[in-house]
């Protein structure tokens, strides 16, 4: 793929999707910061394959849900990369339980790493982008976001306005030469996915799957490196599903 841009930012960048897009853009040519929260043992995995590989991450530690915290990662990244030419939205926590049973402290974790923080940080790198008059932003939602999902009702809720957000943005951007786009991934074998689900649950899911199976981080990668990248020149304000065809 051609990148014509030579930095990206990647969040909730250490493991599952975000640490399998870290990888993809990487091995592109780009250089890569991500942010993380706690899985240290999962950031010295991907710094040992970037040194054997002879390529550039940088993890640097953030709190989502902090705006100050968020604030202060993102000028490290940049003094870091340099200028940010790609975003990758990434981050994203789930409490699998009915609404009523939420309790205060998971809505706002979820509300505000999921969906607040996107808006936060993609508001701070498009400045950059637009002075630049040139960047690609995609944001991850979920087919939870399009077609709902039981027992993730916030979740859902938060993931439907990262799409609408995407629209949005993409019309305020796009004179700017800056491309917003979206990607819904289905039900993919990550840690968050395995650890809401047992096997028999995941069973009856691929059922619905007309592909007979879970999607790999690195097919939602593919995706995103693809959307992010100057193949998808004219392609702005879209939703990728990335589900194996999911029956809803």
């Amino acid at each position: 793929m051609k990148f014509t841009g030579k930095a990206a930012l990647v969040t909730g960048g250490s493991r599952g999707i975000g640490a399998a897009v870290v990888r993809r853009l990487s091995q592109e040519g780009l250089k890569v910061a991500f942010f993380y929260r706690q899985r240290v043992d999962k950031v010295e995995e991907l710094l040992e394959w970037a040194r054997d590989a002879h390529l550039t991450v940088v993890p640097i530690k953030v709190d989502m849900t902090d705006r100050e915290s968020l604030l202060r990662a993102t000028t490290d990244a940049k003094a870091n990369v340099g200028p940010i030419d790609y975003l990758v939205n990434n981050a994203g926590v789930s409490h699998y339980k009915l609404l009523t049973e939420e309790e205060e402290r998971e809505l706002d974790e979820v509300l505000r790493t999921n969906l607040e923080s996107v808006i936060v940080l993609t508001r701070e790198i498009a400045k950059g982008m637009v002075v630049r008059n040139f960047g690609s932003i995609v944001n991850i939602s979920s087919i939870w976001g399009l077609y709902g999902g039981s027992c993730e009702a916030v979740y859902a809720a938060t993931k439907g306005g990262i799409i609408s957000f995407t629209r949005s943005l993409a019309k305020e951007l796009g004179p700017s030469n800056v491309r917003v786009n979206c990607v819904a991934p289905g039900v993919v074998h990550t840690d968050m996915m395995l650890s809401h689900f047992t096997e028999e649950e995941i069973a009856q899911l691929c059922e619905r799957i007309p592909l007979g199976r879970l999607a790999q981080p690195e097919e939602v990668a593919s995706a995103v490196a693809f959307l992010l990248s100057d193949e998808a020149s004219y392609i702005s304000g879209s939703v990728l599903e990335v589900s194996g065809g999911f029956i809803s």
